[in-house]
C-alpha cells in the first residue's frame, strides 16, 4: 500500500513540476507555438502531463505496485516473455509521445 501512494505522490509532484515549469516560468517555451496564448499553454501543458503521467502510473504498478508474489500453476514458460513485451511497448509508446 505504501508503493501506491509513493508512486502516486511521485507523479502528483512531476504534475506539479510541469506546471510549474511550463506555466509559471518559462510559458515562452510552449507559447511560441501558440502566439503566447497562455489559456492554450495551460492546455497543452495540462495534455503532455496527463499523457505522461498516465504511462508512469502504468509503469509504476507494472513494476513496484503489482508485482506478482510467486508462480501459479497455471503460468505458461511464456509468462516473462509477455511481461517484457509489455514493457518493451511501453517504452516505444513513450518515445512516441516524447
Amino acid at each position: 500500500m505504501v508503493k501506491f501512494f509513493t508512486a502516486r505522490l511521485a507523479t502528483m509532484a512531476l504534475n506539479l513540476l510541469l506546471t510549474f515549469i511550463f506555466v509559471t516560468s518559462f510559458p515562452q517555451i510552449i507559447g511560441q507555438f501558440v502566439h503566447n496564448d497562455i489559456k492554450m499553454v495551460n492546455t497543452i501543458e495540462t495534455l503532455i502531463a496527463q499523457v505522461l503521467i498516465i504511462v508512469l502510473n502504468y509503469i509504476f504498478s507494472k513494476i513496484f505496485v503489482f508485482k506478482k508474489q510467486g508462480k501459479n500453476k497455471n503460468d505458461s514458460a511464456l509468462s516473462p516473455i509477455k511481461t517484457n513485451l509489455d514493457q518493451i511497448i511501453l517504452i516505444q509508446i513513450c518515445f512516441y509521445f516524447f
